[in-house]
């Protein structure tokens, strides 16, 4: 099971990567980035009451297939949450790096 996580999150760095590296403008990569790294990096229970985590993206879909609906509210809350988290994380690395360890 660690294994499953460990390749998934190197596989989403990867990809959001790759897309940081696709745009030449500097802030829309850094939108783009934060808002697919939000979206790969949340995770959430499997269903309401489970124990299981899944991440968010896979929820989504799966809500989407099934009859029973528990709602995409449930799920809102920590994407959104996750993908702040995200860019003031990102932002904060940005700006140390700019400042704190300019060359002369």
């Amino acid at each position: 099971m660690i294994f499953f996580w460990v390749l998934y999150y190197f596989i989403s760095i990867l990809i959001c990567f790759c897309l940081y590296k696709i745009f030449p403008n500097k802030i829309l990569a850094f939108l783009v980035t934060s808002f697919f790294a939000g979206i790969l990096f949340s995770v959430w229970f499997l269903e309401p009451g489970s124990r299981n985590l899944a991440p968010i993206i896979s929820i989504i879909f799966l809500e989407n297939t099934i009859i029973q609906n528990n709602g995409f509210s449930r799920l809102a809350r920590p994407l959104f949450a996750m993908i702040f988290l995200i860019s003031l994380l990102l932002s904060i690395f940005y700006f140390i790096k700019k400042f704190l360890f300019k060359r002369k």
